[in-house]
């Protein structure tokens, strides 16, 4: 039997923030592991923890406290961010634990977290295929693992959207990689970094590509969000040429407003271009479905109310 493994950073969330995923979840019957990196404010009840194979990592690493924000503000300025960026490149050799604690503790926590998950990964039991995804905006219809072959799995947005067009992502590969390579870019489809799956070799070897591409190019180390550009410019660059483009609504829908009209329901799945997802991502982005999610006939009966 196979033995899979969820992983998602939910610091700052209470139970009522990250319901829907972790409902969703016993609700499609998951057998695998789930693993949720959180603060005291993560109460999970007992009922929850007899129907899933859950742990929550309490992590004070990524709390911030008055000097992590102090830490932060520092960061800001191009003498210590370059300081810091040599002490990494330094140190970066084997991926030892030395270097994985440095870039959790100087990097902004959203792209820390793919440090702490390689270091759970290298230490803990091998798992048979493995999702690193966001939390609290992510549900499940089924088995997420159902018909993933590939080694490494990355999914697209939204059909027709270039970088270009989308303010954040063009402004994360400016920010991260210059002017120039946001030029190359410019007219890309858009990967999302908070849904990627593969084989417990695929997603190591992407975690060390991804901390390598940071420490080579001396990513801005305290930018919200920056993780989803590192994975674009990757993809691009084909940094990591073992993982698999899939196509929006294989495997992973992602969802925004704009596609709200093509979206159907078929036997109390949501379906999208001939597709059924076993991952909503990004489903608060439209108002019907957000209150769906979070209504009581929906945790009672697994029924979306449309």
């Amino acid at each position: 039997m196979q033995r899979n493994l969820i992983m998602g950073l939910a610091i700052g969330y209470t139970f009522e923030k990250i319901k829907p995923f972790v409902l969703s979840l016993i609700k499609c019957q998951y057998k695998g592991k789930l693993v949720l990196i959180a603060d005291n404010n993560l109460y999970i009840p007992p009922e929850v923890k007899m129907q899933l194979d859950i742990d929550i990592l309490f992590e004070p690493v990524f709390r911030k406290t008055i000097f992590k924000r102090l830490l932060g503000k520092l960061l800001m300025q191009k003498p210590a961010q370059t300081a810091a960026h040599n002490y990494l490149q330094a140190n970066i050799g084997g991926f030892k634990s030395k270097f994985i604690k440095h870039f959790i503790y100087l990097y902004e926590r959203q792209t820390a977290r793919y440090a702490y998950y390689y270091n759970y990964l290298i230490n803990n039991e091998v798992y048979d295929k493995i999702l690193i995804t966001d939390v609290r905006d992510v549900v499940f219809q089924q088995n997420p693992f159902l018909g993933l072959d590939s080694i490494l799995a990355v999914f697209r947005e939204a059909p027709g959207v270039k970088l270009i067009d989308q303010s954040h992502n063009r402004a994360w590969i400016e920010q991260g990689f210059g002017k120039k390579v946001l030029n190359q870019m410019a007219s890309e489809p858009i990967f999302c970094s908070g849904t990627i799956m593969g084989t417990y070799d695929g997603i190591l070897n992407f975690l060390r590509a991804f901390m390598k591409t940071c420490i080579e190019h001396k990513i801005p180390l305290n930018i919200l969000g920056m993780d989803q550009g590192i994975f674009n410019y990757m993809i691009f660059c084909n940094v990591i040429p073992f993982a698999e483009k899939y196509d929006n609504g294989n495997i992973v829908l992602t969802i925004n407003s704009e596609l709200e009209d093509k979206i159907e329901l078929e036997n109390k799945l949501l379906t999208y271009n001939k597709y059924t997802p076993n991952i909503l991502h990004q489903y608060d982005r439209v108002e019907r479905f957000n209150k769906s999610f979070y209504s009581d006939a929906y945790f009672k009966s697994g029924q979306i109310c449309l």
